[in-house]
């Protein structure tokens, strides 16, 4: 992170806690999902990325269910 600065990126980390990830519980997951689809799209509309740091189960999901969420673009290589 200290290099991307001086390629031109704005970087304004947020943690928002080391919660688990429910993969299990449908309510559970389509509240992280929606939570994360709202933040990705704000961002987005004012020209910001969000980034994601997760385990693989998460990463996993969004590369088996293509448009069930926003997805931040850094959490698979090339996805919109």
């Amino acid at each position: 992170m200290s290099t991307q600065p001086m390629t031109g990126w704005h970087l304004v980390p947020i943690h928002l806690g080391q919660q688990p990830y429910c993969t299990t519980d449908s309510v559970c997951r389509t509240a992280v999902l929606t939570y994360q689809s709202v933040w990705t799209a704000r961002l987005r509309d004012y020209g910001f990325l969000s980034a994601v740091f997760h385990g693989l189960a998460l990463i996993f999901m969004w590369a088996t269910e293509p448009g069930s969420a926003a997805r931040p673009a850094s959490a698979l290589a090339g996805a919109p």
